[in-house]
């Protein structure tokens, strides 16, 4: 027994977990482990853990790999801010509504079909990585969602982020979008968008994302090389990666790597040199 994975009371006769820990672990069957670092709660390399705040109040849990196939419990751990399901049997997420504090969501790695609706008014960032979703929905409460990765799943249409005014980050890599239209994002402040592995072959409205920073196109099917010089235009692109699309066979570009190699100077180089 690690001493350091309790609480201790003052008279120091006994090690006790807080009530809610007790209750958490007979619900799920598990034993919880204290950490006193926030990126404990977060990695998905740790699991059964759980962070306190000075007050004893439970402020992380990371419930990673433990073949949970329903959210329940919750209702009396109600200033938690981080919470970590990686690796889990989830397809619905239900029961967070107590969770008003809620600020990090990590529900990757499960087998999340649908998206209800997600009511969780300060929720930053939301992590549905390698799961089963086809259609976003259930977005429109968090208005504070800063980041949403959707990496790895079966999107097939980018829309219903009207309401995600302060969205920054949007990874939805690996998916099957075949066309786009960033009007979706009129009212984000996209900065940073990764779009690499899909089948896209069209892009419209650009004009939605012209503050956009990173911008990842690797291995679509873009033809149009008139779009690519558009974005090109764009005052704070600072990233852009555009390798595996069939517009490079028109040009003498050779643009390949090993990961995320960045193409803004030797696009726009090129582009200059075809004026």
């Amino acid at each position: 027994m690690k001493a350091d994975s309790f609480y201790f009371y003052e008279n120091n006769d006994e090690m006790k977990k807080p009530k809610e820990i007790i209750a958490l672990e007979k619900l799920y069957n598990i034993q919880l482990q204290q950490t006193f670092c926030k990126d404990d709660i977060l990695n998905v390399d740790r699991n059964n853990l759980f962070l306190l705040d000075k007050k004893e109040n439970v402020l992380g849990l990371n419930l990673s790999g433990n073949k949970i196939d329903e959210i329940k419990g919750f209702e009396d751990v109600k200033e938690v801010l981080y919470l970590n399901f990686y690796n889990n049997s989830l397809k619905v997420i239900e029961n967070l509504q107590h969770l008003r504090k809620l600020e990090i969501l990590i529900l990757s790695n499960n087998k999340i079909v649908k998206l209800n609706e997600i009511s969780n008014p300060n929720l930053k960032i939301l992590n549905l990585t390698s799961n089963q979703i086809t259609k976003i929905i259930g977005l429109e409460k968090l208005k504070n969602l800063e980041e949403i990765y959707f990496t790895l799943n079966h999107i097939k249409e980018i829309k219903n982020f009207e309401n995600l005014r302060n969205l920054k980050v949007l990874k939805i890599d690996f998916n099957d979008l075949t066309a786009l239209d960033f009007e979706a994002f009129c009212n984000c402040n996209l900065k940073y968008l990764d779009l690499r592995n899909n089948w896209i072959n069209k892009l419209m409205n650009l004009e939605f994302v012209k503050e956009i920073e990173h911008l990842n196109l690797k291995y679509n099917h873009i033809n149009e090389v008139q779009i690519i010089k558009e974005i090109l235009n764009f005052k704070n692109l600072n990233y852009i990666n555009v390798e595996g699309n069939p517009f490079l066979n028109n040009t003498n570009l050779e643009l390949r790597g090993y990961g995320y190699e960045n193409h803004v100077d030797d696009l726009r180089q090129y582009f200059h040199s075809q004026c």
